[in-house]
């Protein structure tokens, strides 16, 4: 989850939403928007002149546990 104004605004946007969203992410946090910018800072620079075809997933390790998971 990454915490924006109209994400808030979101009426499924409940305190327990969040702590079960946090609780379940590895880094144990929500991501806020300057986490999303350093990710797009990075794919505009020069640092990444030699990078293609690549997906940067900026969700503190979320899709890693998800993946992951056995489906029951």
């Amino acid at each position: 989850m990454i915490r924006t104004p109209r994400a808030q605004g979101n009426p499924k946007w409940t305190d327990e939403l969040v702590r079960a969203n946090i609780d379940r992410t590895p880094l144990r946090k929500l991501g806020y928007p300057p986490d999303v910018a350093g990710a797009l800072l990075f794919f505009s620079s020069p640092l990444a002149g030699h990078v293609t075809g690549q997906t940067l997933v900026v969700d503190g390790g979320a899709g890693v546990v998800f993946n992951c998971e056995s489906p029951s």
